[in-house]
């Protein structure tokens, strides 16, 4: 029929209606179409991932373990990191993906890094970054399938580049890196920093229904790696209960850059008169996630009481999540913008400049996991001993074990207090008063806060550096081959 006879048969308006309704009709049958097509092969790729960690799962206590051949000399590295719905570009994770991959660069080894961001620290030294892709959504049955659309790019990386080693941090659900490497019989070290499926069994509101797969996932992973570092002993201990032999596990806590976090004196006093602070005010400072086992509900209210007793003090909280807000409602209600700075995320360039200005920091975690014991290795209180000033943390695993010999609250009633070979102040986790208590006597005894922040940073300089961290890794790969 042509456009005349329509215009003939329908008035101007109803045509118009018509054509819209046309429109709309084969612009949702187009969108219904696309969708289809996702489902199908969204679900395709879940199924084969399903059927890759069943034929993965044979390579756990059978005899086709990987005949890894180990090079003399270790020249390339394939670092991957396929977190792909990653977008923040500092935080703990980031600053051990980035100073790994710096002090492999370092030691004269070419490093081509797969990784979900770019990061300028590795631009500026010329490291090739490979960005992932970045699906819109990143859930639990998505994940699995993203290893088959990931499979290809990272076998052809493989072909092209010839890495020696691969090194993967451990991301859960992603089980591809392991498939190939059982292919191409590469050395393949891993970088375990805990369970994430705890982590969201913790804190998470999303249920995961894949996690017995994203279990048989780590469990294949674990079984075909060749070397795992992880940074606690707790995790190490996880691994071992798994059935992994501790022979090939090497407990590496996290480090610090000292030329980075670093004692600046000048730079703190100037950025001091910019906040309009007395040299005389004791700053107190936090960086971390606004969240999880961070501590914000017991700092929030260590706060509150200390703002009633203590006027001269002032503090800075840097970083984002979920209860930064509520910290946020707090200090409207009380009117303490004068006194607490909330500077929200920063890049480290600019957070470490605010750090520099405190005179006490805080790392006050929980031990508030379901199912698990504290397991973690907080970059920001290495960063804090780096930075050379008085800390006071939670006492609590390998927080405990980094900071001996430290003082405990019972201490700081003692006349005098022994404190010339202390590191920090060590309080029970989520003790509000213990908090309160540390902060003020540090507040009243400067001198004895800058004496334990000097002997921390000797504690950092010796055993912490990201230096240390990654030498340790290769001395562990090198000496077991």
């Amino acid at each position: 029929m042509t456009c005349a006879k329509l215009q003939a048969l329908f008035p101007g308006k109803v045509l118009r209606w018509l054509t819209l309704r046309f429109k709309s009709w084969v612009f949702n049958l187009k969108l219904l179409c696309k969708l289809k097509l996702r489902f199908f092969e969204e679900h395709h790729a879940y199924s084969q991932a399903k059927r890759d960690i069943l034929e993965l799962k044979k390579c756990i206590g059978q005899s086709c373990r990987i005949a890894h051949q180990f090079p003399k000399t270790i020249r390339r590295i394939l670092y991957i990191r396929l977190d792909y719905w990653t977008q923040q570009l500092v935080g703990g994770s980031i600053s051990h993906t980035i100073h790994v991959i710096k002090e492999l660069h370092s030691q004269g080894i070419q490093v081509t890094a797969v990784l979900p961001q770019k990061y300028s620290e590795l631009t500026q030294l010329g490291i090739t970054q490979i960005l992932l892709p970045h699906p819109k959504l990143a859930y639990d049955k998505r994940i699995l399938a993203a290893n088959i659309s990931f499979g290809p790019l990272l076998d052809s990386l493989i072909e092209a580049f010839k890495p020696d080693i691969i090194y993967e941090r451990v991301i859960s659900g992603m089980y591809i890196v392991a498939k190939l490497v059982s292919q191409y019989q590469l050395p393949y070290v891993l970088e375990y920093n805990g369970s994430e499926l705890v982590m969201n069994a913790s804190f998470s509101r999303i249920q995961n229904f894949y996690e017995n797969w994203f279990l048989d996932a780590e469990n294949s992973v674990f079984a075909i790696a060749s070397h795992i570092t992880v940074v606690s002993d707790t995790i190490a201990n996880d691994l071992t209960q798994r059935g992994i032999p501790p022979e090939k596990i090497l407990v590496n806590p996290n480090g610090a850059d000292p030329e980075k976090y670093c004692p600046n004196p000048e730079l703190a006093s100037k950025l001091r008169h910019q906040l309009g602070w007395a040299a005389t005010d004791t700053v107190v400072g936090f960086i971390g996630t606004f969240g999880g086992w961070h501590g914000i509900d017991v700092m929030k209210a260590a706060i509150l009481q200390l703002m009633s007793r203590i006027n001269a003090l002032r503090f800075i909280l840097i970083g984002d999540g979920e209860h930064l807000a509520a910290m946020k409602a707090m200090v409207d209600e009380q009117q303490l913008h004068t006194h607490v700075l909330l500077t929200g995320m920063l890049p480290s360039s600019e957070a470490v400049v605010y750090l520099q200005t405190c005179d006490i920091y805080l790392s006050p975690q929980t031990d508030s996991l379901r199912g698990s014991p504290f397991y973690g290795s907080p970059v920001k209180l290495f960063e804090y001993m780096s930075l050379g000033k008085a800390i006071i943390a939670s006492d609590l695993m390998q927080i405990s074990q980094v900071l001996q010999p430290a003082l405990r609250p019972q201490d700081l009633q003692q006349t005098p207090v022994a404190f010339n070979d202390k590191n920090a102040i060590l309080i029970a986790p989520g003790n509000i008063s213990d908090l309160v208590a540390a902060i003020v006597f540090l507040s009243n005894y400067p001198a004895i806060g800058q004496k334990l922040g000097s002997n921390a940073r000797n504690q950092l300089l010796n055993h912490y550096t990201w230096k240390q961290h990654t030498q340790r890794i290769l001395t562990f790969i090198t000496k077991q081959n």
